[in-house]
């Protein structure tokens, strides 16, 4: 169990709660992505297994958003969930569940990998995007991510920073 010691402090029990609480911030990360990659390419079918990068990157490359769609706001509020997930890792469970971040993969990765990264950059440059009155919050949420993945001192963050670059 996971038991809350005040604040952004939490302490594990035992290793199997561990275990499980990093499969759901795992599942949780890649559901992020997948819903992401599903809006701006309808074709896109996640395989629900790990991260697939080279994927994430074609799908990227290949975007395709119909801003008359009613799939812009269900894509604003995905951008704004992945930066709110990559804030929250960071700022409460990166420094406090030493246990999580150093016995499982950052479940944070894959929506810092150099695929999501470009589809990040390609929406706040999507010209389309930033003149629709529909659709303003798309840029923002997009930027806002870019800077959730590229700011901080762990391994991934270090990696992602230098892939931007």
């Amino acid at each position: 169990e996971m038991l809350s010691g005040g604040g952004s402090q939490f302490v594990t029990t035992n290793d199997d709660s561990s275990e499980q609480f990093s499969s759901a911030l795992n599942s949780a990360a890649d559901r992020l992505c997948t819903s992401l990659l599903a809006v701006v390419s309808p074709g896109y079918v996640g395989n629900g297994d790990d991260s697939n990068e080279e994927a994430d990157e074609e799908v990227a490359n290949e975007i395709q958003i119909d801003v008359n769609n009613q799939n812009v706001s269900f894509l604003s509020e995905i951008l704004r969930a992945a930066g709110l997930f990559m804030r929250w890792y960071g700022q409460c469970l990166q420094s406090s569940l030493e246990s999580v971040s150093n016995s499982a993969a950052n479940p944070t990765a894959r929506l810092k990998s150099k695929g999501m990264l470009l589809l990040y950059c390609k929406l706040l440059d999507d010209a389309t995007l930033q003149s629709n009155n529909e659709c303003p919050d798309i840029p923002r949420f997009a930027s806002v991510c870019i800077f959730r993945a590229t700011y901080g001192n762990d391994v991934v963050t270090a990696s992602a920073r230098k892939s931007f670059v």
